[in-house]
């Protein structure tokens, strides 16, 4: 489970809506939250324009205090009652400063909104976020500015994540972060994952391809999906630390745009609804990449489209986490009890 989460603050409000998330995140495994404010080392004429007779360490000790000052307030807030929590300010980059406390920290999650305000005071969370989500070892989850916040659980409601798989043993390694995500964020209502694989339709069909004009390798290649996704589902069920109560099911697409795909399964829907959201998924989950080669997707390139041009929230998993967090790897179990769909 979850047990440390990292949450990078930059004084935002948006930057702030990160922490009722991770409360509820923390909350359903027991976990801790650290809270990390960044400050940047100030420029020579970013000093005298705000402190003109004052030293530059002076003046970064002016920020610190004030970033101290900021954090033992947020810890006081009441979306953090009764939730163990530390507090950290450093002095730096911002993306490097939350890798470095992600690791020394031994972070099981980061949680961190897409973008801030910038300015002498507030890091741009948008290039940061860019670069956290590249090379953060553990998962990240990342909300948007302009996009709807993870909703809160209320009863009735069921919580749906889409998950993206490509066939590869690095795109499965995102799936038990994504089942654990999903029960604590779903809690104490239901939850859903839906396992998608975007079969790419196949060179060899020629110059115009398309959905209705597949020829016979990219059928093969259906076919090898479909039986993958079902495998997926009868090991995850066995998965240790997949114990939880979530409904499943899959799906197979085939496409000549793999990300285009992507998107257009995660949001379908065309008017937004009453809960804000664009599709019908609360979330998107992927792993940073996979295997290349023609009968498997490059998810680095992919997840990155997906990720610049989602409004929803995803859930970001390094392969090489999947030391710790790897997918489904057992001997194929009985006939699972979810529905699949295909």
């Amino acid at each position: 489970m979850f047990q440390r989460i990292l949450v990078p603050l930059d004084g935002s409000e948006r930057a702030e809506s990160a922490i009722p998330v991770a409360a509820r995140i923390a909350r359903a495994s027991g976990g801790v939250i650290m809270l990390l404010r960044v400050v940047p080392i100030p420029s020579d004429s970013e000093i005298y324009l705000t402190h003109p007779a004052r030293a530059p360490e002076s003046v970064t000790k002016v920020f610190i205090d004030e970033a101290s000052d900021y954090l033992a307030h947020i810890t006081q807030s009441e979306a953090l009652k009764g939730i163990g929590t530390q507090s950290e300010v450093m002095v730096g980059g911002a993306a490097l400063s939350i890798l470095a406390v992600a690791e020394s920290y031994q972070a099981d999650v980061i949680v961190l909104c897409s973008h801030g305000f910038t300015g002498l005071k507030r890091w741009a969370l948008g290039s940061v976020a860019d670069k956290v989500t590249r090379y953060a070892e553990a998962p990240v989850l990342l909300l948007r500015e302009t996009g709807p916040i993870i909703p809160p659980p209320e009863s009735g409601y069921t919580f749906h994540a889409l998950v993206t798989l490509d066939g590869s043993q690095f795109s499965a390694a995102v799936l038990v972060p994504t089942v654990r995500m999903v029960a604590s964020l779903a809690a104490p209502s239901e939850g859903n994952i839906h396992l998608l694989h975007v079969v790419e339709i196949a060179a060899t069909d020629g110059k115009w391809r398309g959905y209705n004009n597949v020829g016979a390798q990219t059928v093969e290649r259906q076919e090898d999906a479909r039986a993958y996704l079902t495998t997926m589902i009868k090991r995850l069920r066995d998965e240790p630390g997949t114990d939880v109560q979530l409904g499943i099911t899959a799906s197979v697409v085939t496409s000549s745009d793999v990300a285009e795909s992507i998107l257009q399964v995660g949001e379908s829907i065309a008017d937004v609804d009453e809960r804000g959201r664009p599709g019908p998924y609360d979330l998107i989950a992927m792993a940073t990449h996979g295997r290349g080669g023609l009968p498997r997707l490059m998810l680095g390139s992919v997840t990155e489209r997906v990720l610049h041009r989602t409004t929803l929230p995803m859930l970001i998993v390094h392969p090489q986490r999947g030391a710790e967090t790897k997918g489904p790897a057992h001997e194929e179990a009985d006939s699972p009890s979810w529905p699949v769909l295909f």
